[in-house]
C-alpha cells in the first residue's frame, strides 16, 4: 500500500499542471487571511525571516500591479480562468494531502513499533551487558583472590614444614611445646585459607555456569534468527545486519554460527580436532568445583563443627553400589580404594544390608556383661577356617571395634607375656620387670592411639605427641642382619605387617619372617602379625601369612577393616599359649563383639572365604599386574616398580604421585597413595575384569598427563 501511495505522490510531484496550480494558489493565498501550510502544500518558507521577506516582495509586486493598467474584460476572463484552474487544483491538492497524511500515519506507526522494539531490545541488551560486565568483574576479583590464597597457602605450608623440622630436632620440652603451638596456629590458618579457596572455587563455578547458560541462550537465539531468515530474505537482511559470526571462547570450547570456514582448515582436520576436544571434555567429568550446590552447605557445617584432621577433596559421596560410588551431583566414580581395603564385598551389598536390617530389629547392643548369639559363632568360624586353610595355630578370639584397638590389645597381651614369661617363655613364678620392649619396623603403620602410635615409627604421626611410650624401638624392614641387634632378651613382642599397606605396599621376605620367628622363640618374645589391611582375602587367600611357610607363622593375628564390610569390628586371634595367660579382667570393651557386628561379620567372612571369590581376586589381580607392567614400560623414567599381591597393589613412582590422585578423581576413578612415592590399588574383592579395564584406561591417561606435567 505504501508503494502505491509513493508512486501516486511521485506522479503528482512531476505534474506540471500541479506545479502551476501551486504557484497560482500561492499568489492568491498570500493576500488571504486563511493562508495555511496545508493550503501552501509544503511550499511555505521555513522560518519567520523568509516569511517577512516574502511579504515585502508581495507588497512590491502588488504596488507594481496597481500601477499597470489592464483592461477590465481581460481581467474578468483571467479571473474566471484562474478560478476554474484553482478549483481543479484544489481537488488535486486535497488528494495529494490525503496521500501524504496516509503515508505519515503508516510510517509513524511503523517507526513507533520499531522504536519500541529498539528501546526494548536496547534495554534488554543493556541489562545483559551490565550483568555480564558484573559477572566478569566479579570473576576477575575471585581469580585474583584465588591466586592470593594459593600464594599464602604455599608460604604457610613452607613455614609449617620448617616448624615441623625444627620440632623433630628440638630436645627442649618447653621449645617443643612452643613449636607445637605455632604448628597448630599455622595449621588452623591453613584450614581457614583452604576454606576460602574452596568458597572461591564454588563461586567461580556458579559464575561460569551462569555464563554458559547465557552462551546457550545466545546459541538458541541465533538458531531462531537463522530459521526465520530462511523464511524471509528481508527479515534475514535486517536481523543479521552484517554480523554473521559469533564466537564465545571458554577454555577449549568454541561456538560458531554461520560464516565462512576457518582459513587453512578442511573438514577432516575439523573432525579430528573435534574428537580430541570431546575426549578431553568427556574425561574431565568430575571436577571438584562442579559438585552439587548442597555440597558447599554441608562442607561449611563440617568445617564449622567437626575437628578437621583430614585433607579431603571438596566432594561428598551419597551412595554406592558394588565397585562404584556416587556424589551429591550423581556423578559416578569407580572405586579402587574400597574405603582403604574395607569394602571387600563392595558398596551396598544386598546380603549385608539385609543382615544389618534384620538384626537391628532384634538386638543391636547388649554389652559384654552378657553373652549374645553370634560372638561364639564368629569366633569359631575364624579359628577353624584359619587352621583349615593352612594358617597359624589359632585358639581363641577377642573382639574389638577397630584395627587400632586390636593392635592395642595384642600389645597389652604381649606385655603381660613378657612380665610373667620373661625367661624365654617359661613361667617360673617370677616377675620380669625389664621384658617390655616392642620392636616394630620402618614404614609400618599400626594405628594412631597411643600404644599403636608408639609402634608406628613415622615422624609426621609421632612428632606432635612425643615422647612415645617407653620400650618401643623401630628396626629396618626386611633387614635380616639387624634382627639379632634389635630383638633381645628384653623384647616381649615383635609386631610386623606381612605386607605393609600405608608404608608403600612392601612385602616381607620369607627369610626375613623366618628369622623373626626364630629370634622370637630364642628370646621368649611373641610374634604379632598385623593383617588389618592385607588379611581377609585381600591377597587371594583368607590370610596373607598363608602365602608363607609355617616356619614364619605368628602367635597373634590382628584383623579389622573388611571383617564386616564396613561395619565397625576388629579382632585379636591368639594361639593357645597366649590365651592361657589372659584371665577375666585383663582386658575389656563396651561395644566390641556386639550381636549386630558379629552377625554381619559372620556373613561377610564366610563369603570372602568362598573359593569363587578368592579365585576372582587372583584372576583380576593377574590382569591388573600385567596391565600395570605394560604401562610402566611406556614410562620407564616415571614408574620404577609394580609390587604387591592379590588386589593389594603398589605402583612406585620416581616422584611424588599425589597429583595423580586428583587427576584420576576428576576422571571418575578413586585411588590413594601409600608412603611417599607409591599409588595404592585396593579395590573391592568383587571387582570384575570389565571394571578393572575401565580403571586401567583412566589411570593410564592420568599417568600420561602426569608425565607431561612433570
Amino acid at each position: 500500500k505504501i508503494e502505491d501511495i509513493e508512486k501516486e505522490v511521485e506522479k503528482l510531484l512531476h505534474d506540471d499542471s500541479l506545479a502551476e496550480a501551486v504557484k497560482v494558489a500561492w499568489e492568491d493565498a498570500v493576500d488571504s487571511e486563511t493562508a495555511t501550510p496545508a493550503a501552501l502544500l509544503g511550499t511555505m518558507p521555513e522560518d519567520e525571516e523568509e516569511i517577512e521577506e516574502t511579504e515585502v516582495q508581495v507588497e512590491d509586486d502588488d504596488y507594481d500591479a496597481e500601477e499597470t493598467e489592464v483592461p477590465e474584460e481581460d481581467l474578468i476572463q483571467e479571473r474566471k480562468n484562474e478560478n476554474e484552474e484553482s478549483a481543479q487544483n484544489d481537488d488535486i491538492t486535497k488528494e495529494f494531502q490525503i496521500g501524504l497524511d496516509m503515508m505519515d500515519q503508516l510510517t509513524d506507526g511503523e517507526d513507533s513499533e520499531a522504536d519500541e522494539s529498539e528501546e526494548s531490545s536496547s534495554a534488554s541488551s543493556s541489562e545483559e551487558e551490565d550483568s555480564s560486565f558484573e559477572d566478569q568483574e566479579e570473576l576477575t576479583k575471585i581469580f585474583e583472590k584465588q591466586r592470593t590464597l594459593k600464594s599464602e597457602l604455599s608460604e604457610l605450608d613452607a613455614n609449617l614444614q620448617k616448624k615441623r623440622k625444627d620440632l623433630e630436632v628440638e630436645t627442649n620440652s618447653i621449645m617443643q611445646g612452643r613449636f607445637l603451638t605455632e604448628i597448630n596456629t599455622i595449621t588452623a590458618e591453613i584450614d581457614q585459607k583452604k576454606a576460602g579457596l574452596e568458597e572461591a572455587e564454588r563461586r567461580i563455578y556458579e559464575i561460569q555456569e551462569k555464563m554458559e547458560s547465557k552462551v546457550k541462550a545466545l546459541e538458541e537465539k541465533l538458531a531462531n534468527d537463522q530459521s526465520q531468515g530462511e523464511e524471509s530474505d528481508n527479515e534475514t537482511t535486517s536481523s543479521t545486519s552484517g554480523d554473521n559470526e559469533i564466537q564465545e571462547k571458554d577454555d577449549e570450547m568454541v561456538y560458531e554460527t554461520e560464516g565462512s570456514p576457518i582459513e587453512g582448515r578442511n573438514e577432516e582436520d575439523d573432525d579430528e580436532g573435534m574428537e580430541v576436544t570431546q575426549k578431553v571434555i568427556q574425561k574431565v567429568t568430575h571436577a571438584d568445583s562442579e559438585t552439587a550446590p548442597k555440597t558447599a552447605q554441608l562442607l561449611a557445617k563440617q568445617d564449622k563443627y567437626t575437628l578437621n584432621t583430614y585433607a579431603r577433596p571438596p566432594i561428598i559421596f551419597s551412595h554406592g553400589k558394588g565397585c562404584r560410588v556416587y556424589d551429591l551431583a550423581e556423578r559416578e566414580y569407580l572405586d579402587f580404594t574400597a574405603g582403604i581395603a574395607v569394602n571387600a564385598l563392595g558398596h551396598s551389598d544386598p546380603e549385608v544390608a539385609h543382615v544389618i536390617s534384620e538384626q537391628a530389629n532384634k538386638l543391636v547392643h547388649l554389652s559384654n556383661l552378657y553373652h549374645n548369639e553370634y560372638a561364639g559363632e564368629l569366633a569359631e568360624y575364624l579359628v577353624e577356617s584359619t587352621r583349615a586353610g593352612g594358617g597359624f595355630e589359632a585358639s581363641k578370639v577377642f573382639f574389638t571395634n577397630s584395627g587400632t584397638e586390636a593392635n592395642e590389645g595384642a600389645l597389652k597381651f604381649a606385655r603381660k607375656w613378657g612380665k610373667f614369661y620373661g625367661k624365654k617363655g617359661i613361667n617360673d613364678g617370677s616377675i620380669n620387670t625389664e621384658k617390655f620392649g616392642v620392636i616394630s619396623f620402618s614404614n609400618a603403620f599400626h594405628g594412631r592411639s597411643f600404644g599403636a602410635l608408639s609402634a608406628t615409627p613415622t615422624k609426621k604421626y609421632q612428632s606432635p605427641f612425643t615422647p612415645m611410650l617407653p620400650g618401643f624401638v623401630s628396626a629396618p624392614f626386611n633387614d635380616l642382619n639387624k634382627i639379632n641387634e634389635f630383638v633381645n632378651d628384653n623384647t616381649c613382642a615383635v609386631i610386623v605387617e606381612p605386607i605393609q599397606g600405608e608404608g608403600g605396599v612392601w612385602e616381607a621376605s620369607v627369610p626375613f619372617l623366618e628369622s623373626l620367628r626364630k629370634r622370637c622363640d630364642d628370646v621368649g618374645a611373641l610374634l604379632i602379625f598385623d593383617e588389618i589391611q592385607c588379611g581377609l582375602g585381600r591377597t587371594g587367600k583368607l590370610w596373607a601369612h598363608q602365602h608363607f611357610p609355617k616356619s614364619c607363622h605368628p602367635d597373634i593375628l590382628t584383623m579389622a577393616k573388611p571383617l564386616a564390610n564396613g561395619f565397625p569390628i576388629g579382632s585379636i586371634m591368639i594361639s593357645k599359649r597366649v590365651a592361657d595367660i589372659i584371665v577375666i579382667g585383663d582386658h575389656g570393651t563396651t561395644f566390641g563383639g556386639s550381636p549386630l557386628a558379629c552377625k554381619v561379620a559372620l556373613n561377610v567372612t564366610s563369603r570372602i572365604n568362598k573359593p569363587e571369590l578368592l579365585e576372582n581376586v587372583n584372576n583380576v589381580s593377574a590382569y591388573l599386574f600385567s596391565s600395570f607392567e605394560r604401562i610402566s614400560k611406556k614410562f620407564p623414567s616415571l614408574i620404577s616398580t609394580i609390587r604387591g599381591k592379590g588386589l593389594m597393589i603398589g605402583i612406585q613412582f620416581t616422584r611424588d604421585p599425589s597429583p595423580l590422585i586428583k587427576l584420576a578423581r576428576e576422571r571418575g576413578l578413586l585411588i590413594i597413595t601409600a608412603g611417599n612415592d607409591t599409588v595404592r590399588i585396593v579395590p573391592p574383592l568383587i571387582l570384575n575384569k570389565e571394571e578393572a579395564k575401565k580403571g586401567i584406561e583412566i589411570l593410564a591417561e592420568c599417568i600420561e598427563i602426569f608425565n607431561e606435567q612433570s
